[in-house]
């Protein structure tokens, strides 16, 4: 038989109508009777021994809410609303038992999940603290502070002064996107007869605290070169630089002029290289304490696109606006990039793959890299980084390969045997597979040579000889010349007397 309350029993002053009602809309498990009055005359009173027995710290007896629980696993919202609870006036200490029980249950679950919710918060602000409201981890912050102190503060993107104000927050990647201009945008003009262009290589040239004497030896014989070959009627389309631009741990503003613009000429309208393009990317020695953001540019952005953060020393001034006006000519986009010359039926392919080598060789030195991973936060922000990076790059090689009309194609980046010739052949169509001539240039040992040769043809370039590393002698410096040819393929000179300098002449 259905229960109602004895109106005996019930009293105003246990219920409120604007109270908030027991159950969930629509769901009534307790009711006594289909009237809404009294419903509502039910719910009060069971809210009332609910508030008395919170308090209580009476035991319940187990066989008081056996039945509800045999019964909970049958129920269904129609049922819970149709049912009527089957207790006499006896029953009522029962039911009492049940209201009560029920309620510690919620009310452990409820706190469980109120601790559950607030720890996660509570991690969550400690993780985003670092960067929100210009804050940042007490640890983080000092490590910042140390190197603003020393190497002096960098404007952000939010910073209306060179010092003081933090940037504003970006989260760090999951997934490194490549953003770049391929379309010739030097406007490199190649000369109509494709055998009249050419390319220099060279790597590991900016020695630390400014140009020593190799660097200069070979900086004079590529000026030599370079005039010698216009008189022949050739002409210089670029300079590719395969990485350690500057030594030991990254480019300072005094650098870009010491170690760049004074020995190569860029600017000097004197020099046969003024205003001859650099195509470069980044080697291990490109960072370090003196451009320590590089691998971590969510942490302290100075550039944003497509809400992707810049900090790289570097990059090009649209990402990097700290850079001089008068390094418009050394090209780096961003840390992968492709760059199109189609009237020279040519295509170089840049790719950063220092996400793929032994960590502790980044930034040339444990003090270095040390200062880079305080600064951004940890070894794993700066290794996460650079993975993405490096596979980021492995994908606009596949990507190039399937989509590139060249029939020249140099792939740049800074190690040996980490170029990906292979997962560049393995994209290409079976038609362009016999068409395309691919070389792969690198540095990182200080020499110049040939190490893989097919039919003739060197295929794979290291030239590290730059002379900007390391004493007493540079085993062999010099640069690469490559000449293209009317059939679409390239002659590679790294090993003659014209760009070689003789073995152990060239003195660090």
């Amino acid at each position: 038989r259905s229960f109602v309350l004895p109106k005996s029993q019930r009293s105003n002053n246990w219920m409120s109508r604007d109270s908030e009602p027991l159950w969930p809309t629509g769901v009534v498990p307790l009711v006594g009777g289909d009237d809404p009055e009294e419903q509502e005359h039910l719910e009060a009173w069971c809210r009332q021994f609910v508030e008395e027995l919170a308090g209580s710290e009476s035991d319940v007896e187990a066989s008081a809410i056996e039945p509800l629980r045999q019964m909970a696993p049958h129920a269904t919202p129609h049922s819970l609303r149709e049912t009527r609870l089957l207790v006499d006036h006896g029953d009522r200490e029962v039911m009492q038992k049940c209201c009560a029980e029920t309620f510690r249950i919620k009310a452990l679950a409820a706190g469980a999940m109120l601790m559950t919710v607030t720890l996660a918060a509570w991690f969550l602000f400690k993780g985003a603290s670092t960067f929100t409201s210009g804050q940042a981890h007490p640890s983080l912050e000092l490590a910042q502070q140390r190197w603003q102190s020393q190497y002096g503060a960098r404007r952000g993107i939010s910073d209306e002064t060179a010092a003081g104000r933090r940037p504003t927050f970006v989260p760090a990647i999951t997934k490194y996107e490549n953003y770049y201009d391929a379309a010739n945008p030097l406007r490199i003009k190649p000369w109509a007869q494709r055998s009249q262009n050419y390319f220099i290589i060279i790597g590991d040239w900016g020695k630390a605290g400014g140009p020593g004497s190799c660097q200069y030896a070979v900086a004079g014989k590529l000026q030599s070169f370079v005039k010698a070959q216009k008189q022949a009627g050739k002409h210089l389309l670029f300079i590719a630089s395969v990485g350690d631009n500057f030594y030991w741990t990254g480019v300072t503003p005094k650098a870009w002029r010491e170690d760049w613009e004074v020995p190569y000429g860029p600017n000097n309208v004197t020099s046969a290289l003024y205003q001859v393009p650099w195509l470069a990317v980044y080697g291990n020695h490109d960072f370090g304490e003196h451009d320590p953001y590089a691998i971590c540019p969510h942490v302290y952005p100075i550039g944003l696109i497509n809400k992707q953060a810049y900090s790289g020393n570097q990059l090009n001034q649209d990402r990097n606006p700290n850079r001089p006006d008068s390094t418009k000519s050394f090209w780096m986009p961003d840390y992968n990039y492709h760059y199109e010359i189609p009237e020279a039926d040519l295509e170089v392919i840049a790719v950063d793959t220092n996400g793929k080598m032994d960590p502790n060789l980044i930034a040339g030195n444990a003090k270095a890299r040390g200062i880079a991973d305080d600064v951004c936060g940890g070894r794993s922000v700066t290794e996460s980084f650079l993975k993405a990076v490096a596979k980021a790059g492995d994908d606009l090689v596949v990507e190039r390969a399937k989509k590139s009309t060249a029939s020249t194609v140099l792939i740049i980046q800074h190690y040996p045997g980490l170029c990906p010739r292979a997962l560049f052949e393995n994209a290409l169509t079976p038609e362009r597979r016999a068409k395309v001539r691919l070389i792969c240039a690198y540095g990182h040992v200080h020499s110049q040579r040939c190490d893989v040769k097919i039919n003739g043809q060197c295929m794979d370039v290291l030239s590290g000889g730059g002379g900007g590393c390391c004493g007493p002698m540079v085993n062999l410096a010099g640069f690469t010349a490559v000449h293209l040819d009317d059939m679409g393929g390239a002659h590679v000179d790294v090993e003659s007397p014209e760009v070689r300098m003789a073995q152990d002449t060239c003195k660090w």
